[in-house]
C-alpha cells in the first residue's frame, strides 16, 4: 500500500476552463477519492480504481495541497545529494467519473492508462505500450561504434519508445529505454517512474530507491540485492517529456 501524507490543504479556488489539459486516468493502486468539492473535508461522493478514465472539465486554481510521492528511510540514508522527502503540489480538478462530477487531486493521475499489474511477467514494456496504441513506424538499427543494438517504435497516440543495447555486446551489460509522453508534465513523469520502480520491486525486500538532485530536476535510482540498478531521469521536451531508464545489470 502506498501511504500519502497531506502537509497543506487549500482555501479559495476558483474555476479554469481547461482546453489543454487532457483526460486522466487513475495510476494509484488502491484508488482515488473524489471528492464533493474541492477540500479535504468535503464527503467522498466515488471512488477512481487503478487505471480508470476520469473526464477532467477544469483545474480549479488556488492553494495547492502538498501530497508526498516519497520519502526516504532515515536508517538507510546515504547522503545530503538525496532527497529524504519528494512531495508534489497538487491541484484540484473538476472531473466527471461513472456520469457523476466531483473533484480530485491531480497527484497520482496521468494522461495514458497504467500497466496492468496482475501480468505475473512484469512489465514488459513494447507489450504495454502496444496495449495503448498501434504502431505506425519502426526502426531498427544494427551494431555500431556506439551501440550493439536500438529499436524505435512510434504510436499512433504520439509516444515514441526507443530500446537500446549499449552492451558489450553478447553479454549483459547496460540498456537503455527512453519513453516520449506527448501531453505530459514533468511531475507525471516522476509519478510515473516512482510508480514502475514499484512495480520492478524496488521498494520491497533489502532493495533500495533514492531520489538524487541534478541540479533543478532528480533522477531516481534503484538498487535490486542482486546488484542490478536502474536509473529513470527525466528530460523536458516540446509538447511533453522524456522518461529515461537506464538499466545496469
Amino acid at each position: 500500500m502506498i501511504s500519502i501524507i497531506l502537509l497543506s490543504t487549500a482555501a479559495i479556488y476558483t474555476p479554469q476552463l481547461t482546453d489543454s489539459i487532457p483526460d486522466k486516468y487513475s495510476w494509484h493502486p488502491d484508488g482515488l477519492i473524489i471528492y464533493a468539492a474541492p477540500s479535504l473535508t468535503a464527503d467522498s461522493i466515488n471512488r477512481a480504481g487503478y487505471g480508470e478514465f476520469i473526464l477532467v472539465e477544469e483545474l480549479w486554481d488556488g492553494e495547492t495541497v502538498d501530497v508526498a510521492r516519497y520519502q526516504h528511510d532515515e536508517d538507510k540514508w546515504v547522503s545530503d545529494e538525496y532527497l529524504k522527502l519528494y512531495q508534489h503540489a497538487s491541484h484540484w480538478l473538476r472531473v466527471k467519473h461513472g456520469g457523476r462530477p466531483g473533484f480530485i487531486l491531480d497527484t497520482y493521475l496521468a494522461p495514458i492508462p497504467p500497466p496492468d499489474t496482475s501480468h505475473a511477467s512484469g512489465l514488459i514494456w513494447e507489450e504495454y505500450l502496444k496495449s495503448l496504441s498501434m504502431v505506425t513506424f519502426e526502426e531498427s538499427e544494427g551494431q555500431t561504434e556506439d551501440f550493439c543494438a536500438r529499436n524505435t517504435l512510434h504510436f499512433a497516440n504520439g509516444i515514441i519508445y526507443t530500446f537500446t543495447d549499449f552492451g558489450p555486446c553478447e553479454q549483459c551489460g547496460h540498456v537503455q529505454k527512453q519513453l516520449y509522453l506527448p501531453l505530459t508534465s514533468k511531475a507525471e513523469a516522476m509519478m510515473m517512474g516512482l510508480h514502475f520502480f514499484r512495480y520492478y520491486g524496488l521498494f520491497s525486500g533489502a532493495n533500495s530507491v533514492l531520489l538524487k538532485r541534478e541540479g533543478e530536476a532528480v533522477a531516481l535510482e534503484g538498487y535490486m540485492e542482486s546488484g542490478q540498478v536502474t536509473i529513470i531521469s527525466f528530460s523536458k521536451q516540446q509538447d511533453g517529456v522524456c522518461l529515461i531508464e537506464d538499466n545496469y545489470l
